[in-house]
C-alpha cells in the first residue's frame, strides 16, 4: 500500500506576538516562533495565574452555597473578581498583541486536554 505524501505545515500565529510563522518542529508542530516568545508568554500567564487560581477554587467550592451564607457572599465575590482580572488580562494582551482566543483555539484543536498532561482523568 502506498504512503500518502504528509501535509504541508499550516502556517500558525504566535500566541505570544501575533506574527504569523510556518508550524514546522516535531509532532504537532510548533506554537511559538521562538523560545524568546514562548518563555515570556509562560511568564505572563503564571504571574495572571497565581492571584486567579484562588478566586477560580474558592468560586468553584462555593457555587453551591445556600443563599445568605458566607459561604455564597465569597462565591459571589470570588466571581465578581474573576472577572475584573479577566477584564484587566485581556486589555494587557490586546495592549501586547496576544491572542489568547487563538491560543486556546489551537490547544482545542490538539485535541489535549489539561487532565491528560496532569495524568488524571
Amino acid at each position: 500500500m502506498p504512503k500518502t505524501p504528509k501535509e504541508a505545515p499550516q502556517a500558525r500565529i504566535c500566541p505570544g506576538c501575533g506574527i504569523t510563522f510556518p508550524a514546522g518542529g516535531r509532532g504537532t508542530g510548533k506554537v511559538f516562533h521562538d523560545d524568546k516568545c514562548r518563555k515570556a508568554f509562560h511568564a505572563v500567564h503564571r504571574s495572571e495565574g497565581f492571584p486567579l487560581a484562588a478566586m477560580v477554587k474558592a468560586w468553584h467550592s462555593t457555587r453551591h452555597a445556600k443563599a445568605g451564607t458566607r459561604e455564597a457572599a465569597i462565591c459571589t465575590f470570588a466571581r465578581g473578581q474573576i472577572t475584573k482580572m479577566a477584564g484587566i488580562f485581556l486589555e494587557m494582551d490586546e495592549k501586547a498583541d496576544r491572542d489568547v482566543v487563538a491560543y486556546v483555539g489551537g490547544l482545542m484543536d490538539s485535541g489535549e486536554l489539561y487532565m491528560d498532561r496532569a495524568g488524571r482523568r
